[in-house]
């Protein structure tokens, strides 16, 4: 059995962010992580909320657990698709890793030098690359708060879309626009849906419907609710047969890991 599938797997807990999803492509929204053990300067705590849409590399048969902690609707999408929109595979350190440590020092070195426009571009671009880093264990962020479980991330496999590039053009036109949020501004809650709605709005991930290679809902009830959403709404405008093709990769979950 493989332990990576050729898909990149995006789940998500309603199926009203499922049919968004199909409608608008996949919106970036900030997600806040513990990443204390890159920073220099900190005793190892730092939270910060980064924008980015995240995916999950595991087989099918591994599924199961993954969508039991982030919910039962989903898109898997084609890994050809992923690597053109430039998607990367997150790279898993620890506190004390080798990797976290060359990190620090490199941010140590960069704020050791004289401020000016090279040491400050060369500071933002180690910021973006920190994006692309996670711990590979720590506290899932969930319902609100940090949950008390320590959690394996390694499991997940991650794969992310960060659209720096994205928020680097819009910020001449859209000056709020936010390449991070500190703890305190991601908990306003006000504040932080606003940033995820400029982040829709100017930074969605757009796919076309080949891209698909499965769709996944909850209840046979949702397969009923979705097919008729594709035929009326997602592809109303294509044929017959591509209608029928797209409701052909619907997997409905409940019967899914029954089998799994």
């Amino acid at each position: 059995m493989n332990l990576s599938a050729n898909t990149l797997f995006h789940i998500t807990p309603k199926i009203e962010f499922l049919e968004n999803i199909l409608t608008n492509g996949f919106a970036p929204r900030y997600c806040i992580e513990e990443i204390g053990f890159f920073t220099p300067f900190t005793n190892g705590s730092e939270m910060v909320a980064q924008p980015m849409v995240c995916f999950c590399d595991i087989g099918l048969a591994s599924i199961s657990e993954h969508v039991n902690k982030y919910g039962f609707f989903g898109l898997g999408m084609t890994k050809e698709w992923g690597s053109s929109k430039g998607i990367s595979p997150v790279t898993y350190v620890y506190e004390h890793s080798s990797t976290a440590d060359l990190i620090r020092f490199i941010l140590w070195k960069t704020f050791e030098m004289k401020v000016s426009d090279e040491s400050n571009q060369f500071l933002g671009l180690l910021q973006i690359l920190k994006n692309y880093y996670k711990s590979s264990k720590g506290h899932m962020y969930k319902d609100g708060k940090f949950q008390d479980k320590l959690y394996n991330f390694y499991d997940e496999r991650e794969w992310r879309y960060v659209p720096f590039g994205e928020i680097e053009k819009a910020a001449s036109k859209i000056p709020e626009i936010r390449a991070f949020l500190e703890k305190e501004i991601f908990d306003n809650i006000d504040i932080r849906e606003n940033n995820n709605s400029i982040l829709q709005e100017h930074c969605s991930l757009k796919f076309n419907y080949k891209d698909i290679k499965y769709i996944f809902v909850k209840t046979n009830e949702d397969f009923e609710r979705l097919s008729d959403f594709i035929e009326q709404n997602y592809l109303r405008n294509q044929s017959k047969s591509v209608q029928r093709n797209m409701i052909g990769k619907i997997q409905v979950m409940e019967n899914l890991m029954e089998d799994i």
